[in-house]
């Protein structure tokens, strides 16, 4: 989570742009800070950064960034909930 609050401040602050190509990479491990193999932990991964998304939106408003924040939260949700069906099978 250390980065993610320092990206939403300065979103709301500057312009941000898309740039198509790579410019870095990172290794994604079997468990590190955002990557989980516990449902459990994924939600309460989940939960924490909605927590960060609400006191963004308090301070910075929007009701664009609701939305978005909304549908990234349910995507996630259903994607752990796919996920955790499969692991049970």
């Amino acid at each position: 989570m250390e980065d993610w609050p320092l990206w939403l401040f300065l979103s709301a602050k500057f312009d941000i742009y898309f740039l198509q190509d790579t410019t870095g990479v990172y290794r994604v491990l079997p468990e590190s800070a955002g990557h989980f193999k516990s449902p459990d932990k994924k939600i309460k991964f989940i939960a924490s950064s909605l927590d960060i998304d609400l006191v963004f939106i308090q301070l910075f408003g929007g009701n664009e960034l609701k939305s978005i924040i909304a549908k990234r939260v349910a995507e996630q949700l259903i994607g752990v909930a796919i996920e955790s069906s499969r692991c049970s099978l």
